[in-house]
């Protein structure tokens, strides 16, 4: 009888094995669309690392590397009453001011007519030499420095 018991049992097995294997599938899918949901929300400014390209007849060019979304710290309701307030104007001024001045010190990774190392001649020259060549219509020779720079902009 037992016997019996345990093989009417297992019969449901796969069947509760599914129910969870769908269980668990339905849960991911919940949080990766949350997390995108967060991903693609709006911003308060935006980030910028580019690589200025510097010619000899004070041409520039640049190359986006990298843009972030960026967001005012504390952004609740004490700071939009801050905002808001005209007397605490300055308080605002100054926050935006602090977020929207760039963190990173710009770097030389090209002059005298050689990379600085190694590292930065894999990484950058062929992304380089194709704006060179081929948007700016330019030589090696024609350029003075290359410089990374990180910009910072509100949003339109």
């Amino acid at each position: 009888m037992l016997l019996i018991n345990i093989m009417f049992l297992l019969r449901f097995l796969p069947f509760l094995f599914f129910i969870n294997l769908y269980d668990s599938f339905k849960i991911v899918s919940y949080i990766k669309n949350k997390t995108n949901n967060i991903i693609y929300m709006g911003c308060d400014y935006y980030i910028e690392t580019n690589l200025c390209i510097n010619y000899n007849d004070n041409m520039h060019s640049y190359i986006n590397l990298n843009r972030e979304r960026g967001y005012y710290s504390g952004y609740d309701n004490f700071i939009m009453k801050i905002r808001d307030e005209a007397n605490n104007m300055s308080e605002w001024e100054k926050m935006k001011k602090y977020h929207l001045t760039p963190q990173a010190v710009p770097f030389l990774i090209y002059t005298n007519n050689s990379f600085v190392n190694e590292y930065v001649l894999r990484q950058y020259k062929e992304m380089v030499e194709f704006e060179i060549v081929n948007n700016d219509y330019k030589t090696w020779d024609e350029v003075k420095d290359i410089v990374i720079l990180e910009e910072r902009y509100e949003r339109d």
